[in-house]
């Protein structure tokens, strides 16, 4: 499945999603060009083959191997892949490929964008999250000096292929990251793809098939993309693709990034719906939609949740780099969402006490379930025939 996007008319991005997109036919082109591959070393462990294939078929003129994850994403990264650039002598026309999670993904068009002023870039996700946001849409960026994505650029590449392969080994963590990122999406755009795509199946990797997980990717993508499409650039704060993400940064720095990012959005969802109860926005269905995301909380996601007497500083920390707004996306229903820009610090505390009592509660639905299925409030959400 080819999901074509362009910015602008010099920025184009090809999406391909399948089981067998890094077969021979998907790269062919690149096999005429000088390559240097970036690689989370952990792929070697889950998926030696699909790797070496992949490798024989490029040839490439360097290879450099390094350990993802969030402790990679930072400046340091950055010179180092710039570095390894630089000694292979990988030329202006040359392509360079990331291969592996969001964080490899960030820290490679970081460098492909520097590196001789721009060099061509592709992308290979490897996780979930990755696949359906990470390395969609053209933003990155790293940590620095303990902020999340404090320094960045947006930089498209020209290909983003997304082998469904590579998520049949991810450990729960891992995919629980990626769906957060799926929930987000639908949920803010899509009644009819929310439910196809989520409801009456088990939240777990073993409740997908091939099938339905390039299904859910492709899905995914092609809805981020729709809803960047009139501001690829993200130069207005006020973007339902926020949905999650007020607190979700503050979460993750927190917990010293050991908090997944996806986890994080986990939180920030079920807060923002808190919200969106406390001032009487949302309809019955998001209770449901609470307890989907409650069945999918892990253990880390109440290991670091922030206390109530930190909201007051941690409100002005996010005031302040938002110039002094604080825009909120709450769900009315699934597939109905708006922007709230001023809600006071009584109604926010009130969720906050609403999401901790969830988020603390002794009864947590098992991973395996789906709050959605069957239930009375929620039929229409039945897949679609």
């Amino acid at each position: 499945m080819r999901l074509p996007f362009q910015t602008d008319r010099l920025a184009h991005t090809d999406y391909i999603v399948s089981a067998d997109t890094l077969a021979e036919s998907s790269v062919a082109e690149w096999q005429y060009r000088d390559t240097a591959i970036v690689f989370d070393s952990i792929l070697e462990e889950h998926h030696p083959r699909l790797l070496d294939d992949f490798f024989r078929m490029l040839s490439p003129k360097g290879m450099l191997r390094v350990k993802g994850g969030e402790t990679f994403k930072d400046i340091d990264s950055v010179i180092r892949t710039l570095g390894f650039l630089a000694e292979i002598g990988l030329p202006k026309n040359g392509l360079v490929i990331g291969v592996g999670g969001g964080t490899v993904c960030d820290v490679v068009s970081f460098a492909a964008n520097l590196f001789r002023r721009g060099l061509g870039l592709a992308l290979v996700p490897t996780t979930l999250l990755a696949q359906i946001d990470a390395a969609v849409g053209g933003k990155n960026g790293v940590n620095f000096h303990g902020t999340k994505n404090l320094i960045g650029h947006f930089y498209h590449p020209e290909t983003v292929i997304c082998d469904i392969n590579f998520l049949r080994t991810l450990p729960r963590k891992e995919f629980v990251a990626g769906l957060a990122e799926a929930i987000k999406v639908f949920a803010v755009s899509d009644e009819r793809l929310f439910r196809n795509n989520l409801c009456n199946r088990e939240l777990s990797l073993s409740g997908f098939s091939m099938e339905s997980l390039s299904t859910l990717v492709a899905d995914s993508i092609r809805m981020k993309l729709g809803l960047l499409a009139e501001d690829p650039f993200e130069k207005s704060s006020r973007r339902l693709l926020n949905y999650g993400h007020a607190f979700a940064h503050n979460f993750e720095e927190e917990s010293n990034f050991a908090l997944a990012h996806g986890e994080a959005v986990l939180v920030g969802m079920a807060v923002e719906n808190a919200i969106a109860m406390e001032l009487g926005l949302a309809k019955p269905e998001i209770d449901t939609l609470q307890e989907m995301i409650n069945s999918l909380f892990t253990d880390d996601c109440r290991r670091y949740w922030i206390r109530r007497d930190q909201l007051p500083s941690l409100l002005a920390k996010l005031k302040s780099a938002r110039r002094h707004g604080l825009d909120l996306v709450c769900l009315r229903r699934i597939g109905d969402a708006e922007i709230v820009s001023e809600v006071g610090l009584d109604i926010i505390e009130a969720a906050w006490d609403r999401t901790h009592n969830m988020l603390m509660s002794d009864h947590h639905p098992k991973e395996s379930t789906n709050a959605f299925a069957g239930d009375p409030l929620c039929t229409y959400l039945a897949p679609a025939p």
